[in-house]
């Protein structure tokens, strides 16, 4: 019985071995499967990460795990990296780098929009492009007029005048969005929220991929890929709300107008019926000085033709009187001829007279 029994016990432990063995084997095939599934698993959630959240800020960010997201980004093969960027132009490199980051991306953009400044000749025209950027990124419905006008009114050598303020202030945009470059900002500023920067980053990507890459589809996709589809949706809302706030400005600033014009075009209206009334006095008068002119150059027209009469008149008369004088003046000679023989005969006279008293003194 005691062999028996042993011989039993023997058999079956030797089937529980081999039990134990294939249950030992089918675990650890169960386990690598398993590792193979949670590694897809893994791979899967990290890269529906990157989709929901996009790329991670900058190099030190870390996933909920503690993991950090550059590095796994950096591990992963080309066709993965291809498939994350696949409706967003691929994976683009700055400096021979992928970029993984959103703050590399941000200094991509900035070479970029750097680069094609450059390609632009003179600074009127420089001035211009940089207008352009910064009327993106305008607020106020009054920068946003300023940086409108710059871009579509202002004159060659206005924009020339401008270069250097609108620079100054292009490279403040691009420092106040990338927060982890040392030594660039002020102190302050390194404090920043993580949320801030991704919104800040956002939204000059959206207004970079607007003024250097023309507002492409590919490039709205790639800013969702780049920042999330959160952030690009608050970078599309920021926008939008900028350019409501703009058209609420411009609203309230065509409302003053209105209320202005309407004044002063009732004052003006008032004007012009004044000036109507003395207009049509004017012209009443006017017609009244030109019935007068016309009656005057009637009677000009007259007084030369009877001044003409008058002047024919007077030289005859000028003819009739030298006739007249000159048979005066032969009646003159003639009469003087007979003065002169009346006064022979008077000389002749006395001496017959003084003859006669003298013969009669004689007898």
């Amino acid at each position: 019985m005691e062999q028996e029994t042993g011989y039993s016990m023997s058999l079956l432990g030797k089937i529980f071995a081999l039990l134990n063995t294939l249950l030992a084997f089918g675990l650890g095939v169960i386990l690598v499967q398993d590792l193979g599934v949670r590694k897809n698993w893994t791979y899967l959630v990290f890269r529906q990460d990157i989709v929901l959240n996009g790329l991670p800020l900058d190099e030190d960010e870390t996933t909920k795990t503690n993991i950090n997201i550059k590095s796994n980004l950096d591990g992963l093969n080309d066709d993965a990296l291809k498939g994350i960027f696949k409706d967003a132009g691929g994976p683009l490199k700055l400096d021979n780098r992928v970029v993984l980051t959103q703050v590399d991306e941000v200094k991509r953009m900035h070479k970029k929009f750097d680069d094609k400044e450059k390609e632009i000749e003179g600074s009127d025209k420089k001035a211009q492009f940089l207008s352009k950027l910064l009327l993106e990124n305008a607020i106020t419905y009054v920068d946003r007029r300023k940086y409108d006008d710059l871009v579509n009114k202002a004159d060659p050598k206005t924009l020339a005048d401008e270069y250097t303020s609108l620079r100054e202030s292009v490279d403040n945009l691009f420092l106040s969005s990338e927060p982890r470059e040392k030594n660039r900002l002020p102190q302050q500023a390194h404090i920043i929220s993580k949320s801030e920067s991704r919104t800040a980053i956002a939204a000059l990507l959206l207004s970079l991929y607007q003024v250097v890459d023309e507002g492409s589809e590919e490039s709205m996709r790639r800013l969702v890929a780049v920042v999330g589809p959160d952030y690009a949706s608050k970078a599309f809302n920021g926008h939008a709300v900028v350019l409501t706030r703009a058209f609420d400005d411009l609203e309230a600033h065509l409302t003053r107008e209105e209320a202005i014009f309407v004044t002063e075009h009732r004052e003006l209206l008032i004007e012009m019926g004044r000036r109507a009334k003395r207009a049509k006095q004017i012209e009443g008068f006017k017609l009244e000085y030109d019935e007068r002119i016309k009656t005057q150059k009637a009677l000009l027209v007259k007084e030369k033709l009877l001044l003409a009469k008058m002047e024919k008149d007077l030289e005859e008369q000028r003819d009739q009187t030298s006739k007249v004088v000159g048979n005066f003046h032969l009646i003159s000679e003639r009469l003087f001829s007979v003065h002169k023989k009346l006064q022979g005969y008077r000389v002749g006279n006395e001496d017959q007279e003084k003859k006669l008293r003298a013969v009669e003194a004689n007898h």
